[in-house]
């Protein structure tokens, strides 16, 4: 990434571990059909990160960390 990312949402989850939360955010993501940007974006390769970066809403997000069990932090409260 050229630049640091801005965190606009944290989710924590009691008992499941953070990489199996990320992948059932991601799993939601494709199946509500929310594209990568780099699928977006065509000039990007494969080979670029892009494809953890996804097209999407807040609110959408924030419904996929309420219906698996999560806790929404503020990205201030995450980063202390």
């Amino acid at each position: 990434m050229p630049e640091a990312p801005l965190l606009l949402r944290v989710y924590l989850h009691k008992t499941l571990p953070s990489l199996e939360v990320e992948k059932k955010f991601r799993k939601a993501l494709l199946a509500a059909r929310h594209q990568s940007v780099r699928t977006l974006d065509k000039k990007l390769s494969r080979k670029s990160g892009a494809r953890e970066w996804y097209a999407t809403r807040l609110e959408f997000l924030d419904q996929i960390g309420e219906l698996l069990g999560c806790e929404r932090l503020s990205a201030r409260t995450a980063e202390s």
